[in-house]
C-alpha cells in the first residue's frame, strides 16, 4: 500500500523594532494520489478457471508481494498465518522544498499447514516502486491435480517390487487411472515432491501419511501391542519369523524422518522376540514432536539377506528424535526393495493434560 504524506510547512514572520506583523502561514501540500489509478488494470480482475484460487498482493519488493498474495490465498482456504515485519527498506522523496528519508520495516514469516510453494505467478507489475503480483493455487487434492495434469497421458506402471504398492496413495491414484503410475518420491529444502512422469508435485504436509505403507508378510509375524496410541503411552513389538537374515526395524515419522531401531541384527530362524526387551524396558514412548493434536508414524520390518546400509541414518535413542537433518523416507523404496518386510502405521493423539 502506497502511503501519502503531506507536509506542512509553517513560515513564521517576526517583524523588528516594536511593529507588530501578523503571522502568516505558508502551507505546501503534496496532492493526494488516488490510489485506483495507481493500481494494475488487471488487478483483483483476473478470470477464475475451475478449481482456481488466485491471490492478489503487494509490496516493496516483488517477494514481499509474493508472500502477501500467498497470504491471501491462504485466507480463501481458511488456514491461519502469522506474519511479521522486519525487513529493511529505504525511500527517499525529493522535492523542491525537502529531502526526508522514511525506514520502512518488513519481515514477513508464515505459518501455515498448506504448502503454497508450488503457486504459480500469473501476472506482475511495478508502479511508483510497488510491486503488485496475482498468484493462482489449484485447490484439488494431490491425487486430483495429479490426474487433472496427466490424465491424457501414457505413463509407466509401477514396479511391482515398489514399496508404494502398498500405500495409500497407490491406491488412490489406481481409482483414478485404472492402474498404478510410477512414482517416487523427493525430499529437498524442507518440501516433500511426488515425481510422476519427471513432473514435480508438491505434497502438504498433512498428506504425507498417504505414502505410508501397511503390508502383511506370510513369512513375517509383525505384531504391535497398539496401533492406537496417546502421547505419553509405552508400547512393544513381537517379531517371529522362519526367516533367515538381517533384521532391521525403521520407525517413519510424523515428518518423513527415519529412525533406525534394529541395525542388521543377524538371526537364524526360527526366532521370536519381543522389542523392546520389556524385563528392561517399559517399551517404546509414543509422543508427538510437532504442535498437532494426532500424528500417523510407519514401522517397518525388513529381513535382508545382505545388510543394509543404515550409517547415514537417524538411530533410536532416550530422546524424541529433533535431528533436521536425518535422512528421509524418500530414500525408503530402493533401501528395502529386495527384502521382505512388513509394515504398521500407528495413530497417536495427544494425550490429557492435568
Amino acid at each position: 500500500m502506497t502511503k501519502i504524506f503531506i507536509l506542512f510547512l509553517t513560515l513564521i514572520f517576526l517583524g523588528c523594532k516594536n511593529i507588530p506583523i501578523p503571522k502568516k502561514n505558508n502551507i505546501i501540500e503534496v496532492p493526494k494520489k488516488d490510489t485506483n489509478n495507481t493500481l494494475p488494470s488487471w488487478y483483483f480482475k483476473i478470470p477464475l478457471h475451475q478449481y482456481e484460487i488466485i491471490g492478489y498482493g503487494s509490496g516493496l519488493s516483488i517477494e514481499e508481494a509474493k508472500t502477501n498474495a500467498r497470504s491471501d490465498i491462504s485466507k480463501s482456504l481458511i488456514v491461519t498465518i502469522k506474519s511479521e515485519l522486519n525487513t529493511n527498506h529505504t525511500i527517499k522523496e525529493h522535492g523542491n522544498n525537502f529531502n526526508e528519508t522514511k525506514e520502512f520495516q518488513s519481515h514477513i514469516t508464515e505459518y501455515t499447514n498448506i504448502i503454497l510453494a508450488d503457486a504459480k505467478l500469473r501476472k506482475y507489475q511495478k508502479i511508483n516502486g510497488t510491486f503488485y503480483v496475482a498468484l493462482s493455487y489449484i485447490n484439488l487434492p494431490l491425487t486430483e491435480k495429479i490426474y487433472l495434469k496427466l490424465k491424457d497421458t501414457k505413463l509407466q506402471p509401477i514396479d511391482k517390487r515398489s514399496i508404494y504398492n502398498y500405500s495409500l496413495f497407490s491406491e488412490q491414484l489406481n481409482k483414478k487411472f485404472k492402474y498404478i503410475p510410477s512414482y517416487s518420491l523427493i525430499f529437498k529444502d524442507g518440501l516433500y515432491y511426488v515425481n510422476l512422469n519427471n513432473k514435480l508435485f508438491v505434497i502438504n504436509n498433512s498428506d504425507l501419511p498417504l505414502f505410508f505403507i501397511s503390508k502383511e508378510n506370510k513369512n513375517i509375524d509383525f505384531k504391535i501391542s497398539s496401533k492406537q496410541l496417546k502421547s505419553g503411552d509405552f508400547f512393544h513389538f513381537t517379531i517371529r519369523s522362519k526367516l533367515n537374515g538381517y533384521i532391521s526395524l525403521l520407525q517413519v515419522d510424523e515428518d518423513g524422518r527415519i529412525i533406525v531401531h534394529l541395525d542388521n541384527r543377524e538371526n537364524r530362524s526360527p526366532f521370536k522376540f519381543t522389542y523392546p526387551n520389556l524385563e528392561l524396558y517399559n517399551g517404546l514412548e509414543a509422543g508427538i514432536i510437532n504442535e498437532k493434536n494426532n500424528v500417523q508414524e510407519n514401522y517397518i520390518l525388513a529381513i535382508c539377506s545382505n545388510k543394509l546400509n543404515l550409517a547415514s541414518y537417524e538411530h533410536i535413542s532416550l530422546d524424541y528424535n529433533i535431528n533436521k537433518t536425518s535422512l528421509r523416507f524418500s530414500r525408503l523404496d530402493n533401501l528395502i526393495s529386495e527384502c521382505e518386510y512388513s509394515a504398521i502405521i500407528t495413530h497417536i493423539q495427544k494425550g490429557n493434560i492435568y
